[in-house]
């Protein structure tokens, strides 16, 4: 059995692959536990994994996340080999846009990857951006985020 860690959450596996997925274990919960947490099992804090096939729409996996009661599946092909997770918050995420916690880091790097070809963290600010590459930002007020200017742009393009 291996874990492979995602946020608050491991995964517990049987075998060497991700597709050997049993169940998860959340941190939080055992955290309530912290002073006795020797006595107690690994075992007493595996819960069950929810499998979907792929794919489902947000409607249907909302519909699912709340009729079994989850916030975490696992993503499976016509194969039955695991090609993803998605969790109630992506879920919502995709429909509300993104939910800021205190897990999420917005990066703020300016990295060339090659000629003409910028990596650029979402919490850069514009003016500073439109200085380093020498550009100019005609739909964005300065001095905000890139971030919150794609939002702004997508925002207006959708009409909200």
């Amino acid at each position: 059995m291996f874990a492979a860690q995602s946020s608050n959450n491991f995964s517990l596996n049987w075998g060497n692959t991700v597709d050997g997925i049993v169940g998860y274990v959340n941190f939080k919960e055992m955290a309530l536990f912290e002073p006795n947490l020797s006595a107690l099992s690994i075992g007493q804090f595996i819960r069950p994994v929810l499998f979907v096939a792929n794919p489902k729409n947000l409607n249907t996996m909302l519909k699912l996340f709340i009729a079994k009661r989850h916030h975490l599946a696992i993503v499976k092909d016509a194969g039955a080999n695991v090609i993803g997770m998605v969790t109630l918050e992506d879920v919502i995420e995709e429909i509300s846009g993104d939910i800021e916690d205190e897990f999420d880091e917005v990066s703020s790097q300016i990295i060339q990857i090659r000629p003409n070809t910028w990596r650029v963290g979402g919490s850069v600010q514009l003016d500073l951006l439109a200085r380093q590459l020498e550009i100019s930002f005609s739909s964005c007020d300065l001095p905000q985020t890139l971030k919150k200017c794609f939002y702004m742009i997508s925002n207006y393009s959708i009409g909200i």
